[in-house]
């Protein structure tokens, strides 16, 4: 996955800013030094290739059942004038209770919006609302504040 950005001197170019490589290996697989130089070398391979627009900053990610002791679970890649690149070793233990506690706030703000709506109810309400919204992404409104004839809640 990459994102992208403008070039600051000709904002008609974009140019790759981040990329993003998860690398997930089969279950029960322990992670050892062999994985995590793999994916230095894919950093490598890709800030080298010439096919990427810009000088992204390239994150790695390598996800096994476990990880052999002695194993760096972060890495940088780079020379030392400039650092392109980083290799991350987890667990998918690690990633998946990771994602839940991020998306622990969202949970509870969502059960606490339509907790009290059953699933077909909620459903029917949306699928209700019959507004395409647009968006005038060209528009800031000033000093901040919001235009309440602007600002509308779906659902």
């Amino acid at each position: 996955m990459g994102i992208e950005q403008f070039d600051p001197h000709d904002a008609s170019l974009a140019q790759m800013q981040n990329i993003l490589l998860i690398e997930l290996k089969k279950g029960g697989f322990k992670l050892n030094r062999k994985e995590v130089n793999q994916a230095d070398e894919y950093v490598q391979d890709i800030a080298s290739s010439g096919y990427v627009n810009g000088s992204p900053f390239i994150t790695a990610w390598v996800v096994g059942q476990s990880i052999a002791a002695g194993v760096a679970t972060t890495k940088t890649v780079g020379d030392e004038h400039h650092k392109y690149g980083q290799v991350r070793a987890t667990t998918y233990g690690t990633l998946v209770g990771t994602a839940n506690l991020r998306l622990m706030r969202l949970r509870e703000t969502l059960e606490d919006r339509y907790g009290n709506l059953k699933t077909d109810a909620l459903l029917l309400k949306v699928l209700a609302t019959q507004e395409q919204m647009s968006f005038d992404l060209g528009a800031v409104p000033e000093s901040g504040a919001k235009d309440e004839a602007s600002v509308t809640e779906v659902v």
